[in-house]
């Protein structure tokens, strides 16, 4: 199992390590309400199927294994600069408080988080993993949520189409998995 799933420990500090744990806890508890409320309850099954979700997850469990899984941490650093920019085009949508908080908020809170895991020069990440979380996101993308939702939320439809958004998005995740692994490789802190 260690070959498949190298764990490195991260936090020394015991009462850091409980809050990123609790914090974990949390934030996975937030998106199974958000999947009893959306799935039972409203059966709309639409926004579970959003990147946005997923990643959070994917967020709730780095933090719950303390960022010692290279898996995770490869999978959530993939998509940092993408949700960056996300944030950013998002200003420009939203129009209210409710917007505000789901949209530019939300998104740069996220993308400030993977941004850390990969500016983090203790938390590993790797090669392997970094290619499949690439492989895993572009896949998701393209088959369970939507170019055009992207395309519609950032209220950006006069500037991009969607080949152009589908073009972008490769661009940006191959990229950023790029700059990742050359960053980590340099520090001494990316695993085979």
């Amino acid at each position: 199992m260690k070959l498949l799933e190298p764990k490195n420990k991260v936090i020394e500090q015991k009462e850091y390590s409980v809050g990123v744990k609790v914090f974990g806890y949390i934030l996975l508890g937030f998106c199974v309400g958000y999947w009893i409320y959306f799935f039972f309850i409203v059966h709309d099954y639409v926004p579970l199927t959003h990147t946005t979700y997923l990643t959070l997850i994917l967020i709730s469990l780095t933090c719950i294994n303390k960022f010692e899984s290279a898996l995770l941490n490869s999978f959530v650093s993939v998509s940092s600069v993408g949700f960056l920019l996300i944030s950013l085009f998002l200003i420009n949508s939203s129009k209210d408080i409710y917007l505000w908080i789901g949209g530019p908020i939300l998104h740069g809170i996220m993308a400030a988080f993977q941004l850390y895991i990969v500016f983090n020069k203790r938390i590993y990440i790797s090669k392997r993993f970094l290619l499949i979380g690439f492989l895993f996101y572009i896949i998701f993308l393209s088959n369970y949520d939507n170019y055009s939702r992207l395309i519609e939320i950032t209220d950006m439809g006069a500037i991009f189409t969607e080949l152009s958004v589908v073009v972008q998005v490769f661009y940006i995740f191959i990229l950023t998995a790029i700059f990742t692994y050359f960053y980590k490789k340099h520090f001494k802190i990316l695993l085979p």
